[in-house]
């Protein structure tokens, strides 16, 4: 029993160490129009930018 828990608790740990050096997601941004079309936006766009700064500000409490 003592083994499993130890197993347990390693596993735990090493979970914790991989999961927290991934960076952030970079936040997805698709624009959708009237007629059913999407468009989206790769990081590094201007648009894209534009719109995350915006999105980012609106959402601010």
């Amino acid at each position: 029993m003592r083994k499993l828990v130890a197993l347990v608790a390693g596993a735990a740990v090493v979970w914790r160490v991989v999961t927290s050096r991934r960076k952030p997601p970079e936040p997805r941004v698709v624009v959708g129009y009237g007629d059913g079309t999407i468009v989206t936006l790769e990081p590094g766009s201007p648009e894209r930018e534009l719109l995350v700064d915006a999105a980012a500000e609106a959402l601010r409490p």
